[in-house]
């Protein structure tokens, strides 16, 4: 018991003297003498040295001057009878991803998966006819409203429109539904095929690419040139999550990965985030329901697409995908899920 307080002692004159020691105004020798003549009752003469190797311990020091890039203030931890400072840790470069939460809405419109130009007429003016027929207070465009099949990484075979042509034609979509929702609050959520403008110009033009977050963010400019601001459209980040009261919206691909899909893409949902949620991306019309531990029961729901299903990419997405949308009540926190199919431009 004698040691732990020996210890803690020369804990606190390093918090106490830290500046000292970043400025190189005391030495550890000075510190540890210092330690001694303040302390006569508990130190000699003798335990100079030995003080000094345990303030050089406490600082990850190793004889070197790292005394500037330590955590001084990192809390004292109790290991059984040993008591530490906090070790020297680089700078941590994490920046935390905040969820999105939408608080206050009632009456929620999902789509998603429009990937234009290569959108379904009949299948998207379903789905916002059926907003307007409820009269929803909130649309959610949750991701891939624009394909940019010229900036993807895929072998390219044809001629197709180009990634200006396409934010062009997305923007006049945007204030098209701007037009017909005048009150409603839109939320766009940004999906893979979003994600593949970023990563094009940071391939292709990495200093161009810092010059465009510098002025506009880590979207480099796309929301801006959609004219989001403008419109009253709010942005959600490639993997900023949804939080709408107790289900979660993500895109799809934060989970099922670049291609996604599987027989039963809603049960690989609820097996992977084990919340209720919901997402796009698989274009797939899927909903699973099970208890958890405690008899409450979670529900996990992947959407249909509004796009074109016979992809020239992808020979079998006419047989695995359907078009759809979602329609979600909300009741404070609580929600009800309606996942509705479109067949031949008609919700069944």
């Amino acid at each position: 018991m004698q040691a732990m307080k020996v210890d803690q002692i020369i804990v606190d004159y390093i918090l106490n003297h830290k500046e000292e020691l970043i400025n190189n105004t005391i030495s550890k020798l000075g510190l540890a003498k210092k330690i001694v003549a303040e302390n006569p009752s508990r130190y000699t003469s003798a335990d100079i040295e030995r003080i000094r190797r345990a303030i050089r311990s406490r600082l990850n020091a190793n004889g070197k001057n790292n005394t500037s890039k330590l955590l001084f203030d990192a809390p004292v931890v109790d290991i059984g009878k040993l008591v530490k400072l906090g070790m020297y840790l680089p700078e941590s470069k994490v920046e935390k991803r905040e969820e999105f939460i939408i608080k206050g809405s009632q009456r929620v419109l999902i789509i998603s998966d429009i990937h234009y130009p290569y959108y379904d007429r009949d299948a998207l003016l379903c789905a916002l006819g059926f907003g307007k027929e409820k009269e929803v207070d909130t649309i959610i465009i949750n991701g891939d409203l624009i394909d940019f099949w010229q900036i993807s990484s895929f072998s390219k075979i044809g001629s197709k429109m180009g990634a200006a042509d396409e934010v062009q034609g997305a923007r006049e979509f945007l204030y098209w539904l701007r037009r017909e929702f005048p009150t409603c609050r839109i939320v766009y959520k940004f999906g893979n095929h979003e994600a593949r403008w970023n990563k094009y110009i940071w391939s292709r033009g990495p200093e161009l690419a810092k010059l465009l977050e510098m002025e506009y963010g880590q979207n480099l400019g796309l929301p801006a040139m959609l004219h989001c601001e403008a419109l009253n459209i709010e942005i959600v980040h490639e993997w900023q999550w949804i939080r709408l009261g107790k289900l979660t919206v993500i895109h799809g691909h934060e989970v099922a990965g670049r291609f996604g899909g599987s027989v039963t893409p809603a049960r690989s949902l609820m097996n992977k985030m084990k919340i209720s949620a919901l997402h796009g991306h698989v274009h797939q019309v899927d909903t699973y329901t099970a208890n958890n531990g405690k008899g409450e029961a979670i529900s996990c729901y992947t959407t249909g697409a509004l796009c074109n299903l016979d992809a020239d990419y992808d020979g079998t997405a006419k047989l695995r995908c359907s078009h759809g949308f979602a329609f979600v009540q909300m009741t404070g926190d609580n929600f009800r899920v309606s996942n509705i199919r479109i067949i031949n431009g008609e919700i069944y």
